[in-house]
């Protein structure tokens, strides 16, 4: 299946007791309306998953998806269940952040909503980043220092989002090379 193929099937599936139960996890129409200018808010889908990734099973476990946008195209689908939401999969393992276009954008150096979980993005209207991939390159997540602040929604987030920043790669030893005169 394709990524889009995905989606499809996904937002075919949402019934009324899914968006009761987004409507219950605190996500208000207000801000699917915002995601949703942009993108399909959320779909739904039976998945199986191993420890990074999902793929799609009929006999598998209901799990509500997202799709990854990067300059407006679907990178990948990020998959959670919404009694769990800081667990989540990848369709592909493509994305170190869902809202990365905030990153990208030409006014990107004001404040910037750092978002724990997927579900906190949705409940965001999709105005804020998640970090999906915590143990990606320290480069991925460079865009992150242009911002003159990063606010978090807890302490916990702060503290993570803090410590991962910090722990820069060590720098090589840079030399000038002397030229020899024969």
């Amino acid at each position: 299946m394709t990524l889009e193929r995905d989606l499809l099937v996904a937002q075919n599936n949402v019934r009324q007791s899914h968006i009761d139960r987004v409507l219950d996890l605190g996500l208000t129409p207000e801000a699917v309306a915002k995601v949703g200018r942009n993108q399909l808010p959320f779909g739904v889908l039976r998945i199986a998953t191993d420890e990074a990734r999902w793929w799609p099973d009929p006999e598998g476990f209901c799990a509500m998806v997202v799709p990854v946008l990067e300059s407006g195209r679907e990178m990948d689908i990020i998959a959670f269940r919404t009694d769990q939401p800081a667990r989540w999969w990848w369709r592909v393992g493509c994305a170190t952040f869902l809202g990365a276009d905030l990153l990208q954008s030409l006014w990107a150096d004001g404040p910037l909503r750092i978002a724990a979980t997927p579900l906190d993005w949705l409940r965001e209207g999709g105005e804020a980043v998640t970090i999906l991939d915590w143990d990606a390159p320290y480069f991925d997540l460079l865009p992150l220092l242009n911002r003159e602040r990063l606010i978090c929604a807890d302490d916990l987030l702060a503290v993570r989002l803090g410590k991962r920043l910090s722990n820069r790669p060590e720098l090589p030893s840079i030399i000038t090379r002397v030229a020899s005169h024969a």
